[in-house]
């Protein structure tokens, strides 16, 4: 799976970072600073395979942390201060990494609903599966074994629950297919994930325009008085916006029968991995599988009138904010008076921001004081969330293991 990218040893003291005998903490010693970002993780806390630090999410108080291993269980960390971690899922925690199944090596999502703490999951062997955690340290199945609903909402060939949504008091969860073979799904619970009812999928002949061309759910978002979901991998070409104002009954906004055609009408733009409301618009960052340059999309205030604002024929922002090696715009975060909204680039994430969604300015890459992907390997963020008034990002970090940086609101 694409995920833009959709991923400890104790005793152990390597590249100024350290962990206790216990595995119980990881603090970076000392901090390192790059412009106004200070980096608070290196090297996947210590374990070089975990490649991914992707979703971030706070929960009770505490942001939490996703990851994709390179070969074993994905690990789930917590913080409650942005510089001591702890593991909640993975070694020296309670639940053992990959919640006890190694096939389990990457998370897609995280989702608090108040009460719960949801983790989605990759699996393309048994299909996807959902955790959830009251405690944020307990985790039990929601989808999966011991669950009342198996693995893949018992359909292997759901190898992930790609998207989580939270809407009218109803936890959402679209599935991706590495196979494709008959569209993917879309699921709803009323319960906080015990009970689970299908609203979408060729299998159960319901709303099948939404589902029976996408290889992936990917996103969704409350905006105004509806749920967006965003769609990835079409197999006719270009990516689609799906809404619901009853969590039941979709439309297209973007993709046919809509005035907009899949894409917006570039067949290549074919993964959403972003929605994300501001200043009363809904904007969507886009990938490009053809590496033309990332796009991104934002509607008017009905959420129907939709423009391309990067890509496209967007001026005077190109496709990737003009270097066609931004292949994918893939993280979006409102934080003060700006919009940011992240890049994938194999020679290093860029982070750019504006505070119209028109005119944009560089705050990492090669115009800014902090040069890309942070003057590390980090080639794409994964997670893009404020906590505590400052901003985080996590990293996508093949060669060396994920990071997280932090930009505080006194450098903001």
């Amino acid at each position: 799976m694409r995920w833009a990218g959709a991923w400890l040893a104790a005793g152990l003291c390597l590249g100024g970072f350290s962990l206790p005998a216990s595995a119980a903490e990881y603090t970076l010693e000392p901090p390192h600073q790059q412009g106004e970002w200070m980096q608070l993780v290196q090297g996947g806390f210590g374990d070089p395979g975990l490649i991914i630090l992707g979703p971030l999410a706070e929960f009770r108080g505490q942001l939490y942390v996703a990851t994709m291993h390179r070969s074993a269980g994905c690990q789930v960390w917590r913080t409650a201060d942005g510089v001591v971690w702890e593991p909640v899922v993975g070694a020296g925690a309670a639940t053992p990494a990959g919640f006890g199944d190694p096939d389990n090596r990457s998370m897609n999502k995280l989702l608090s609903d108040g009460e719960w703490l949801f983790a989605a999951l990759w699996n393309d062997v048994t299909g996807g599966q959902i955790w959830r955690s009251a405690d944020g340290l307990t985790w039990e199945p929601s989808v999966g074994s011991g669950a009342a609903m198996p693995a893949g909402f018992d359909k292997a060939e759901n190898t992930g629950v790609t998207a989580l949504g939270l809407f009218q008091g109803q936890v959402f969860a679209g599935t991706g297919s590495a196979h494709c073979k008959d569209g993917v799904e879309l699921w709803r619970s009323r319960d906080h994930g015990l009970r689970w009812e299908p609203v979408a999928g060729e299998r159960f002949a319901i709303q099948t325009a939404l589902a029976r061309e996408s290889k992936y759910f990917l996103d969704m978002a409350v905006f105004g008085d509806a749920l967006y979901i965003s769609t990835g991998d079409q197999r006719t070409g270009g990516s689609e916006i799906w809404r619901s104002r009853d969590g039941w009954m979709w439309e297209p906004v973007v993709g046919a029968p809509s005035p907009y055609r899949a894409g917006m009408g570039k067949p290549s733009d074919d993964m959403i991995y972003d929605l994300e409301p501001f200043a009363e618009r809904l904007y969507a960052g886009v990938l490009n599988y053809l590496r033309e340059g990332g796009a991104l999309w934002r509607s008017d205030r009905t959420g129907q009138v939709w423009d391309a604002i990067v890509g496209g024929d967007a001026r005077p922002q190109t496709a990737g904010f003009g270097r066609a090696a931004n292949f994918g715009i893939t993280q979006l975060a409102v934080y003060g008076p700006h919009l940011y909204a992240s890049t994938s680039n194999e020679a290093g994430t860029e982070l750019w921001r504006s505070a119209d969604g028109l005119a944009w300015e560089t705050v990492v890459g090669p115009e800014a004081s902090v040069p890309s992907g942070f003057g590390s390997t980090n080639r794409a963020i994964n997670g893009l969330v404020v906590y505590r008034d400052a901003l985080y990002a996590s990293t996508d970090n093949s060669s060396a293991g994920g990071e997280v940086w932090r930009l505080d609101a006194v450098n903001h």
